[in-house]
């Protein structure tokens, strides 16, 4: 598991968080930037950073999940390679 910071005086205002399964498969599980921080570079850092070590690590392939609603981040992925393949639809 990786788990990168970014901070600013002291202060969390990013963070992802990588893991890679038995089987080799590398996900990046979470992903968060402060809004007031936003489109300045920061979460494109946490993300390359993130990518270096699965890729660092031999994860044989990377995924997310992003939740329905939260489309708009859809174009940030896949500026860093990641494209939709799957729609889950889920019923609770």
């Amino acid at each position: 598991m990786l788990v990168v910071l970014a901070m600013v005086g002291g202060e969390e205002i990013g963070y992802c968080v990588s893991t890679i399964d038995g089987g080799g498969r590398g996900e990046i599980d979470s992903i968060f930037v402060d809004e007031e921080y936003r489109s300045r570079g920061v979460g494109d850092e946490l993300m390359k950073q993130s990518l270096d070590w699965l890729g660092e690590n031999n994860a044989r392939e990377s995924r997310l999940w992003a939740c329905y609603g939260n489309e708009d981040v859809i174009d940030f992925y896949g500026k860093h390679g990641f494209y939709p393949r799957y729609t889950v639809l889920t019923r609770q």
